[in-house]
């Protein structure tokens, strides 16, 4: 079959650089299927494109948002060297220390709320360099027009990222494999959006059913 695939993709496969994860009825355990073929098995966490791949959902949350955090915390501290003016500051967070978390987002599922609020505490004590805050994060939120700095809100962009793909699967065509899948997962025919008005709480619901699955 790896014959067939590399004479039809024109790719092959580096087995010195491949790895398998178990997963399903053989997760953790050591056995090793195909041992013709001299590739390494693994129980993880098997890393790809910037993502550590686990077969437990927890363990999965938890080594790459563990990662993010240990990012951003290096990320704050070597940018707090600078004494940066706070509008400074803000260029910084929104381009090197928010950013770290923005891919895992859209990849992964949501972060838990200890983590967030892990992340948001680093940005805060970048922001007033680990001194007792002079604004209250409210006020820092909002616009320049009403008093703000424009902070950005952590929970508000993760949010938005998700609801993202609530375009994606109106947009995407109905025999789509993958929209029929993200359907079924969240019980919810998404086209009927299309037919009522989308209001606050139904933006809320969304964000509940995106927190589940």
């Amino acid at each position: 079959m790896k014959d067939k695939l590399e004479i039809i993709s024109s790719l092959k496969v580096n087995y010195d650089k491949t790895e398998i994860l178990h997963i399903g009825p053989i997760q953790g355990l050591n056995c090793v299927l195909c041992s013709e073929i001299n590739m390494k098995w693994t129980n993880g966490p098997l890393p790809l494109l910037g993502i550590h791949i686990c077969p437990n959902l927890e363990q999965l949350l938890e080594i790459n948002y563990k990662d993010v955090l240990k990012k951003i915390h290096s990320s704050a501290e070597i940018w707090q060297k600078r004494q940066l003016p706070l509008y400074g500051k803000i260029v910084i967070i929104k381009t090197f220390l928010i950013s770290q978390i923005i891919y895992k987002v859209t990849v992964l599922p949501n972060p838990p709320t200890n983590k967030i609020n892990d992340i948001v505490n680093v940005i805060m004590k970048f922001l007033w360099n680990g001194k007792q805050p002079r604004i209250k994060k409210e006020v820092l939120y909002n616009s320049h027009d009403n008093g703000g700095i424009k902070l950005p809100h952590l929970p508000t962009q993760i949010t938005a990222i998700m609801l993202g793909w609530v375009k994606r699967i109106m947009l995407a065509y109905n025999n789509c494999v993958w929209k029929a899948l993200a359907q079924n997962c969240i019980r919810i025919d998404v086209d009927l959006l299309f037919e009522i008005n989308i209001s606050f709480t139904c933006l809320k619901t969304w964000k509940n059913l995106f927190q589940e699955n």
